[in-house]
């Protein structure tokens, strides 16, 4: 029954970052560079960062990493067009991880 549980809970962050969640992201969303205050150096402090106002939990569809992610405004996406765009995998990984708790 633990197993289901396990299984049931969703995608952990861990596997979100292990997955390339951030690609590119972190040349602009790092110690150095804090791009709308979004830090995405390392999983932890990435994890934090998103947690304090970029993800609200269980609901994909208001929270400002999803919707940056997905959005088809090329004033508004991230990355924005010149860098290199996430999969749509990638993003539908995220929402899944969203949807499902946004757990460590």
């Amino acid at each position: 029954a633990d197993a289901d549980a396990d299984a049931d809970a969703g995608p952990s962050f861990s596997s979100v970052w292990s997955n390339g969640f951030v690609g590119e992201c972190d040349g602009c969303h790092s110690a150095d560079n804090l791009a709308g205050d979004l830090n995405l150096n390392d999983e932890a402090t990435a994890y934090a960062s998103l947690m304090d106002g970029f993800v609200t939990p269980n609901e994909a569809s208001t929270s400002a990493l999803y919707l940056r992610l997905s959005s088809t405004d090329p004033d508004f996406r991230m990355p924005p067009p010149d860098d290199p765009a996430l999969s749509d995998a990638a993003i539908a990984f995220v929402a899944e991880w969203i949807n499902a708790g946004a757990q460590p």
